[in-house]
């Protein structure tokens, strides 16, 4: 016997998941049979709790965090960029206009930042009069 575990396989397998094509497991947590064994136990314990685990793992599945466990993928909200309508006059279009909107956000974080920097500044500089100015005695 080895050492190792098996990793689930995508024949079938005990464990696996088939829409998704990860094991039960999901990318995280325990496998589906703990999570059964769970739910049952909550069950034993305290219905109510029962309710509210078995709820929660349906809810997980059906909003679509039982593959990646809701998490996004770096990079891939731009994604849909790579993809071609089929039409190539709007495929240059959408490509441009992306372009010009990434280049007016850049130059608006860019004013974004001009504008703390002068108003860091300007308070720094008030500070410093503030400071500097003669005391008044009473």
């Amino acid at each position: 016997m080895s050492s190792q575990a098996q990793a689930p396989n995508a024949d079938g397998g005990p464990f696996y998941a088939g829409a998704c094509g990860h094991s039960f497991r999901g990318g995280f947590g325990p496998p589906l049979p703990l999570k059964i064994l769970a739910v049952l136990g909550a069950f034993w314990v305290a219905p109510p709790l029962g309710l509210a685990a078995l709820g929660y793992l349906v809810w997980r599945k059906v909003s679509g965090r039982g593959c990646d466990g809701g998490r996004r993928q770096e990079g891939r909200s731009h994604a849909w960029r790579a993809r071609s309508s089929g039409n190539t006059a709007f495929d240059e279009k959408r490509r441009e206009t992306l372009q010009a909107l990434e280049d007016e956000a850049k130059a608006f974080a860019e004013f974004e930042r001009q504008q703390r920097e002068r108003q860091d500044r300007e308070a720094f500089e008030r500070f410093v009069a503030e400071r500097n100015a003669p005391k008044k005695e009473d």
